[in-house]
């Protein structure tokens, strides 16, 4: 969970064993944040990594990677729990970027800008937002 280039053989979280795929909660933190929870070999749901941390998750402990962009910009894509913690702080990059993302690849003409960072097709967006 901690490396862009992973490949999840098993979705179950290590500590409570509710599929975090399922409830929408697989993500990417920081090395260092991911060190402090137990550098975990397996998956962690958000309510487990933060048990582990003491505190809350913020944007702060959030990757620039795909899998956290596609979160952060398509509605409904993650749990509220998860996207509250991505969103924590609304002047923040994920929720400053997704907004400029969104802005380019539905009223710009610039799909290629959400592709690249999501990796996944702007109809995605669109469906998500019924557009």
């Amino acid at each position: 969970m901690h490396s862009c280039e992973c490949e999840v053989d098993n979705w179950l979280c290590t500590d409570c064993g509710v599929d975090t795929q399922d409830i929408g909660e697989y993500y990417m933190v920081t090395d260092s944040c991911w060190k402090k929870a137990g550098d975990v070999d397996g998956m962690l749901c958000v309510g487990c990594i933060e048990k582990r941390l003491g505190r809350r998750l913020t944007a702060r402990n959030f990757t620039s990677c795909p899998l956290n962009w596609s979160n952060a910009i398509v509605p409904y894509h993650c749990s509220e729990r998860l996207c509250s913690r991505m969103h924590s702080n609304a002047k923040g990059k994920w929720a400053t970027i997704s907004r400029i993302v969104v802005d380019k690849a539905l009223f710009h003409g610039e799909p290629e800008l959400f592709e690249s960072l999501t990796l996944l097709p702007v109809e995605v967006l669109r469906e998500s937002l019924y557009l």
